[in-house]
């Protein structure tokens, strides 16, 4: 998730309710109302794009996440099952250091997640050369990347996607995880897991 700019356009999305499959799995209600207003375009991945975002309700920011939808033999019912999982997991993992999912909400056949609005990246922070680190700042880095592992760790939560561009920054200097897109649950001896992961 990126927090540069790109694009315009402002608009309202109005919400609709989610086929079963999907809110029963996360247990998130969706919101009921044209509550939340797209604005700029922050970045683009693989499975998504994030926007800006207007919580009419109560005036704050927040981040809008629209997953690209997959094909459908491959994501059954055409619904992508990494945001089902994604959204279960950010439903159960509620910590100060792993972003908070406010709401999720179905629009033109894209499921979308508002998540919390956060300022920058580790990625950004790291590549700008006029800022100084201290020591202190990296241990005090580490140390809040490493409770959001622990805090996913200890509901048997691979992350499994760790770099620098998913350690957002809010402005108070809160690193928070995000992108839980590849992320799996592990625990049991019958699931079979890869042993290869990528990424960049």
């Amino acid at each position: 998730m990126s927090s540069s700019a790109a694009g315009a356009g402002a608009a309202a999305t109005t919400a609709t309710a989610l086929p079963s499959a999907w809110s029963n799995g996360s247990g998130v209600v969706p919101s009921s109302d044209a509550r939340f207003q797209r604005r700029a375009k922050l970045g683009e991945g693989t499975y998504a794009v994030v926007y800006d975002g207007l919580d009419t309700k109560t005036g704050k920011r927040v981040a809008i996440k629209k997953i690209k939808l997959g094909a459908r033999e491959s994501s059954g019912n055409g619904v992508n099952m990494a945001a089902v999982r994604e959204i279960a997991i950010l439903k159960q993992v509620k910590h100060v250091n792993v972003i908070d999912l406010l709401d999720v909400y179905y629009y033109n056949s894209n499921i979308n997640l508002v998540l919390e609005y956060l300022e920058t990246d580790m990625e950004k922070v790291i590549q700008d050369r006029s800022l100084v680190f201290q020591a202190a700042d990296i241990k005090s880095w580490m140390l809040m990347a490493t409770r959001g592992l622990h805090a996913c760790h200890s509901r048997y939560i691979l992350h499994r996607d760790i770099k620098p561009n998913n350690l957002l920054i809010s402005s108070e200097g809160v690193v928070k995880l995000a992108d839980f897109g590849l992320a799996k649950r592990y625990g049991s001896s019958d699931i079979r897991m890869t042993p290869q992961v990528f990424t960049r």
